[in-house]
């Protein structure tokens, strides 16, 4: 699913990173002799297709690979080759956050910023911006910011001039 974290737990690996929506011939890894995220695999061209084959066998005994896409690799418009060797991997699907877990997952967010919260304020966010967590997150700072900046207590009427703010061109 959209927005389930795929790209982000990639990132957050700290491996080197390769996103073949934006570099589909995979020529950022080409030098690379070490572990390496992969995002997007469902969209590598037939060229980033063979360098990720060839960057799984380099590694098959000294790296890691971590690859992620929208569908299971058995789904995958992929050469048969490359798609079995992804396959035979352990494979995970991720879900979105339902949304009692986003607005938990919001709360710790705010709570280890250091913000105080009000449940009220935590379900107008909700309510009214939108759901994905990056875009949550994202608020969340500006709201922070916002809140120190104007002296302000974290309330909805803050909230509503922020979302004011954000929807302005």
């Amino acid at each position: 699913e959209s927005g389930c974290g795929r790209s982000h737990l990639l990132q957050a690996s700290e491996m080197n990173y390769c996103d073949a929506a934006v570099d589909p011939h995979l020529a950022s890894l080409a030098s690379l002799q070490e572990s390496c995220a992969v995002d997007s695999v469902d969209q590598l061209s037939e060229r980033g297709q063979l360098a990720l084959f060839r960057l799984i066998h380099h590694l098959r005994d000294q790296g890691c690979l971590l690859v992620a896409a929208r569908l299971a690799p058995i789904h995958l418009r992929l050469r048969e080759d490359l798609r079995t060797r992804l396959g035979s991997g352990v494979v995970y699907r991720l879900r979105a956050l339902r949304d009692d877990d986003t607005l938990a997952a919001l709360s710790d967010h705010a709570h280890a910023r250091g913000m105080r919260l009000p449940t009220e304020v935590i379900t107008y966010l909700f309510r009214h911006a939108p759901r994905d967590m990056r875009s949550l997150c994202t608020l969340l700072t500006t709201l922070d910011r916002w809140s120190i900046e104007q002296q302000r207590p974290v309330t909805i009427p803050l909230v509503r001039e922020i979302l004011h703010h954000a929807s302005r061109p």
